[in-house]
């Protein structure tokens, strides 16, 4: 997993993976998200 720089990306990143487990999303979708949020973690990583 790429490590987040920025406290600020961190603590997002934390609260949406909280609201992932938090709802009654079928195990797909979940893992869908999952990857595009490691998608957008290496995005800002490249960005920066």
């Amino acid at each position: 997993m790429v490590e987040i720089k920025n406290n600020k990306d961190h603590k997002i990143f934390k609260e949406i993976k909280k609201a992932i487990e938090l709802d009654d999303l079928p195990e797909e979708e979940k893992e869908n998200i999952r990857q595009l949020l490691k998608n957008l973690k290496f995005q800002l990583e490249v960005i920066r």
